[in-house]
């Protein structure tokens, strides 16, 4: 399903992004759907090729097609049919937040 998703934004600008800040842009050239983790190889506005690898989310969600997905990696989403697991997770203590944690990263595309 990834795959098919990711196909659409090949070789075209994008934008990575949570609803704080930017994760990476520039034109994705190449990805790998691997078991834990999805690895975009995105070239910036340098030329140079950055690998950027993205933990699977829990759920995507297709915004509009072949133009912004977003990846959800929202607690609520995995504990949802039992709702005491949430409330466990929330009672670990982090050591180090993740920028993927328990938010919403979007992938659009910047072309027109």
């Amino acid at each position: 399903m990834i795959s098919k998703i990711l196909d659409k934004f090949l070789l075209k600008e994008i934008e990575l992004s949570t609803h704080k800040k930017t994760i990476k842009k520039g034109t994705l050239i190449l990805y790998k759907d691997d078991l834990y983790y999805i690895t975009l190889y995105i070239r910036n506005e340098v030329g140079d090729v950055k690998k950027l690898e993205v933990p699977r989310p829990f759920d995507i969600d297709t915004l509009r097609e072949g133009e912004r997905v977003r990846f959800d990696y929202k607690l609520s989403t995995i504990t949802k049919e039992c709702p005491k697991k949430l409330e466990a997770i929330n009672r670990i203590p982090r050591l180090k937040e993740s920028k993927y944690y328990n938010t919403y990263v979007t992938l659009k595309t910047l072309e027109e």
